[in-house]
């Protein structure tokens, strides 16, 4: 939803798949794409183009896994990565 406040957006997403997180696929789809999608926005590096797209998808579904499953999943190797090299 364009120029909405972020929190509510994100409170309407964690409704939106309420109960679908019991199917371990779930977990394993969120891992996945929380892997190959460029974490820009969270780690503070510029992207551009349709990598900056794909970054604003990553940064919301970050914050729906930390809002919603982060005891359930692990965070994404990306950011560990990122953070361990000095990021």
């Amino acid at each position: 939803v364009a120029g909405a406040p972020r929190a509510p957006v994100l409170e309407q997403a964690r409704q939106a798949v309420e109960g679908v997180h019991r199917d371990p696929r779930f977990f394993a789809a969120l891992e996945a794409v929380l892997e190959v999608l460029p974490a820009g926005a969270v780690t503070g590096v510029a992207l551009s183009g349709d990598a900056a797209a794909a970054g604003s998808d990553f940064e919301a579904l970050y914050h729906l896994y930390r809002l919603a499953w982060r005891n359930e999943i692990d965070e994404p190797d990306q950011l560990r990565f990122w953070r361990a090299d000095g990021g």
